[in-house]
């Protein structure tokens, strides 16, 4: 009974957010441009509580190039880039940006914490120039299955699957799959027990 209702409260928020998701694929398709879905995706990240949880889910689902409706994403959460691929029950905290990137099943990101689309984005060659009048280059960030991190970290590298990662790290080189990383820079600590860690996919 609980997955019906809530089959049918998912519903009815998918077919309201519906006109925002269409304008977003549009504007991509025939403009080349993320603005509209850059709008919506920021103004639906301030739908608090019970409403912007299912608000956030069908948009995404409706935008991103692969998203579960099992999505949770709390409030001031934002993704940036429609070209993300999110996994069933991802679970994204408060205030945090997710930019280009893979992220596995049952993955946790803890509140304020930041998903780069790579290491290096912007062109420090002209230094008589704003970095804002370059290009930007952006690379995509791969966060396995069953990862947790925790909150204010900075992931700028890619995390195979059942990582843990301290608050507050750093992230910029690649931590491999089934290791504990905490620091600034984020450094492998241990490993996890071999009953936490899950079979390669």
């Amino acid at each position: 009974m609980k997955r019906i209702i809530k089959q049918i409260f998912y519903g009815i928020f998918y077919i309201l957010v519906l006109p925002a998701g269409i304008l977003s694929q549009l504007f991509k398709i025939i403009l080349g441009s993320e603005i509209v879905f850059e709008f919506f995706s920021q103004s639906f990240s301030l739908v608090p509580g019970i409403l912007g949880i299912p608000v956030r889910a069908c948009f995404y689902k409706q935008t991103l190039k692969k998203c579960s409706i099992n999505l949770e994403t709390l409030f001031g959460c934002r993704i940036t880039k429609m070209g993300c691929e999110l996994g069933d029950r991802v679970a994204i905290g408060a205030y945090t940006s997710v930019g280009l990137c893979e992220i596995g099943d049952y993955t946790v990101i803890s509140s304020y914490t930041s998903i780069l689309s790579g290491a290096r984005q912007h062109d420090f060659s002209k230094s008589d120039k704003s970095v804002l009048d370059g290009p930007e280059f952006y690379s995509r960030l791969k966060i396995g299955r069953r990862v947790f991190i925790g909150e204010k970290s900075l992931i700028m590298a890619d995390l195979g699957n059942d990582c843990i990662i301290g608050g507050g790290s750093v992230v910029v080189k690649e931590i491999p799959s089934g290791k504990i990383a905490v620091g600034n820079p984020a450094k492998v600590i241990k490993d996890r027990e071999p009953a936490a860690v899950s079979e390669p996919s």
